[in-house]
C-alpha cells in the first residue's frame, strides 16, 4: 500500500506532467498561428505580383477549378463577342488539362 508521500510524489507527477503537455500545446498553437499568418502573407504578395502583371494569368486547382485570376472575372455582357469566345475556348482547353488520361 502506498504512503501518503508515495500518493502525493505520483500526483505531482502527473500534474508536472500535465503541465508540460499544456505547454507543449501553447507552443505548437503558436507556431501554427504564426505559419497561418506567414502563409497569409505569401498569399497576398502573390495575389499583388500577379495584379501587376499585364497579362492574363489563370492559376487553377487541382480538380480545374480556378484559385486565383489576376484582373476581374470577364463579364459576357460587357465584353465584345470575340474576347467572350476566346476566353470561353482557353477556359475548356484548362479544364481538359487537368482531366486525368483515360
Amino acid at each position: 500500500m502506498p504512503t501518503r508521500g508515495g500518493v502525493a510524489s505520483a500526483e505531482n507527477m502527473r500534474k508536472r506532467r500535465l503541465k508540460r503537455r499544456l505547454a507543449q500545446a501553447v507552443r505548437a498553437e503558436r507556431l501554427a498561428q504564426e505559419q497561418a499568418r506567414r502563409e497569409a502573407q505569401d498569399a497576398m504578395r502573390l495575389r499583388l505580383a500577379l495584379q501587376a502583371i499585364p497579362h492574363s494569368v489563370v492559376v487553377w486547382d487541382e480538380e480545374g477549378g480556378v484559385m486565383l485570376r489576376n484582373g476581374p472575372e470577364p463579364d459576357p455582357a460587357r465584353t465584345r463577342s470575340g474576347d467572350a469566345l476566346i476566353d470561353a475556348a482557353v477556359y475548356e482547353l484548362c479544364r481538359g488539362a487537368w482531366r486525368p488520361s483515360e
